[in-house]
């Protein structure tokens, strides 16, 4: 059973259970309200705060460090749950896609605190605002990620994720070899040259080795290679 936080009894509500209120409302505070009857705050989520549209208004502890943070981790899930629905993959694949994906988050977080910049011309790194200085919301956020992303890639590294991404980007380098070498010799007979002779064997060699050796070639999945 979920009681009633000690900011909610601050605020005149003694007793009541989450049971007791009202279902909450989207876009709204929804902290429990001082009253006779159970209530939720109607006020917009964020209202007088500086994340307006999210979490708990100026009134139910938006601005504590507590209630910022509780803020930042409810709308970094929210934008989570907008990636879509889940779907079929390989143990393998969710290990390699959830490293690269821990990756662009922990580089969007760090464009995030770089834009927000405090008085002092410098990004906000320290949340300053309660009794206990500490950690800024993104930093916080961001201490988090990088954590997970540890933990991540250590999984897909124990998983062979590397190696099998390794073996299978080898395996489609020497199946494309073959396929230019059957398509230039298919053309050259169709020309009436013989796919044997030096003249096509030189020129084919030197376009293979200008492949092997271009560094800027597309990886397999459009990431680097």
């Amino acid at each position: 059973m979920n009681i009633i936080t000690d900011g909610d009894r601050r605020g005149g509500v003694m007793g009541w259970d989450e049971q007791d209120l009202p279902d909450p409302i989207p876009g709204r505070c929804n902290a429990a309200r001082r009253g006779e009857e159970p209530g939720r705050c109607r006020a917009t989520a964020g209202r007088g705060t500086d994340h307006v549209g999210t979490g708990r208004c100026k009134h139910h502890g938006g601005r504590a460090p507590g209630g910022r943070l509780a803020a930042a981790r409810e709308y970094a899930v929210d934008q989570y749950r907008r990636f879509g629905q889940p779907i079929a993959v390989t143990p393998t694949a969710a290990l390699r896609d959830e490293v690269g994906r821990t990756a662009g988050l922990i580089a969007t977080i760090e464009d995030e605190i770089n834009r927000t910049i405090g008085s002092d011309g410098q990004p906000i790194l320290v949340d300053t605002a309660g009794l206990h200085p500490g950690p800024a919301p993104l930093v916080a956020l961001h201490h988090a990620e990088r954590r997970h992303l540890v933990v991540a890639a250590k999984a897909a590294i124990d998983a062979g994720v590397e190696q099998a991404m390794t073996d299978l980007r080898d395996a489609y380098e020497a199946r494309l070899f073959d396929v230019v070498d059957e398509v230039v010799a298919d053309v050259a007979r169709q020309l009436g040259q013989d796919p044997d002779s030096s003249l096509i064997v030189d020129a084919v060699t030197r376009a293979l080795s200008r492949l092997a050796a271009n560094e800027d070639r597309p990886a397999l999945g459009g990431g680097a290679p």
